[in-house]
């Protein structure tokens, strides 16, 4: 059988090969399709995926993202119609296009979620999928204001991040591939989704600049008080412009997607403007500020087992944290091996989503 897998983000195509490769040792074949936008398409390169890319983000506008949006839905219609074999289920983290393209042509899908918040994405996507796949760190009364039914979700007892981290160990090579020396002390940090409508609000009642990444306050701030290597990863071309013309070779950004998460493993410090380079990074052990504007159900579970990751919606409040920080002992991590042996991962919520339907043959061996 073709199962079919739409990555959108890095984070997406992460989850979807670890989901993927179960499926394969059943003898399924997988297909993946994508688009052009931030780390992704060079995400499934590291992975070793073959893909085809259909289709690109739509940037900041709303007219432009309703555009791309059926472009790519058109595309994605014809590309599965052309194909020899048509997919007997989409598995996807919610993408709107792909979910959409899969209830017209009766495919049946499974769509993971731990983002709530994003209610346009929901509306668009619980409603139309087969069954919904979330964390047990979110409430599902979330997801059934969205369009969701009861009969539809299924938890895991666990974080969409522990799907890549269960079994992982990292690997040194990533910090000779940036020129970085083992004793060389460094912080991670990620820039913001300023394309979404959230972050637009969130930085006008922060009294923040509309066209700067707030993250170039902080590197100042770092830069003038430690002597430690700074990584950054941009989400847009626009983030990257700004932050070489402010920062030049004081900073290294990454050209492409590189083993984010061993980099992490051996950081001082992770500052992000997202959710999931965040939880990583606290999985491991590694402290964390995340100053995501929304309240986040799963940096509140992390934090509340004990891991080491600060949630600052208020940004004035990060730069303080992360002196604080990098200010303690650098070379203390806080051990999370059994802890993450003890959490679910998303495919046990796939499973589980498969079991008693008229899918389940797909977890048989082939």
């Amino acid at each position: 059988m073709l199962l079919w897998f739409d990555a959108l983000t890095p984070k997406q195509a992460l989850i979807l090969d670890s989901i993927a490769q179960f499926f394969e040792t059943k003898g399924h074949k997988t297909l993946f399709t994508t688009r052009s936008y931030d780390y992704t398409i060079s995400t499934l390169d590291r992975l070793k995926r073959e893909y085809t890319v259909i289709g690109q983000h739509g940037g900041g506008d709303l007219g432009q993202k309703l555009i791309r949006s059926t472009e790519r839905m058109s595309k994605l219609t014809e590309y599965l119609l052309g194909l020899p074999e048509q997919p007997s289920l989409l598995v996807s983290l919610s993408s709107p296009d792909a979910n959409r393209v899969a209830f017209g042509l009766a495919i049946p899908s499974i769509c993971l979620n731990d983002a709530p918040h994003a209610v346009a994405v929901g509306k668009l996507c619980f409603s139309l999928a087969t069954k919904l796949v979330i964390t047990e760190a979110i409430s599902p009364e979330k997801y059934l204001r969205l369009g969701a039914t009861q009969d539809k979700i299924v938890q895991f007892s666990g974080i969409d991040e522990v799907g890549w981290l269960k079994d992982f160990k990292p690997d040194k090579n990533v910090l000779t591939d940036l020129g970085i020396a083992e004793t060389d002390h460094f912080a991670v940090l990620r820039t913001e989704e300023s394309n979404a409508s959230y972050y637009r609000s969130y930085l006008k009642k922060q009294g923040l600049s509309m066209d700067q990444t707030p993250l170039i306050s902080l590197i100042r701030a770092i830069l003038d008080n430690f002597d430690i290597k700074l990584i950054v990863f941009p989400r847009y071309e626009k983030q990257k412009n700004q932050l070489e013309d402010e920062f030049g070779s004081k900073i290294i950004i990454p050209p492409k997607s590189i083993d984010t998460q061993s980099l992490m493993s051996f950081s001082d410090l992770v500052v992000t403007g997202g959710g999931t380079m965040g939880r990583e990074a606290a999985l491991l052990g590694t402290p964390t500020i995340c100053y995501f504007p929304k309240y986040l159900d799963v940096e509140a579970y992390l934090s509340k087992i004990g891991l080491p990751l600060y949630h600052l919606r208020d940004f004035s409040k990060v730069v303080p944290r992360a002196m604080e920080i990098l200010s303690q002992n650098m070379d203390s991590k806080q051990k999370t091996d059994e802890l993450i042996k003890g959490l679910e991962t998303p495919l046990d919520g796939v499973i589980k989503a498969l079991r008693g339907t008229s899918l389940e043959y797909l977890l048989d061996q082939i």
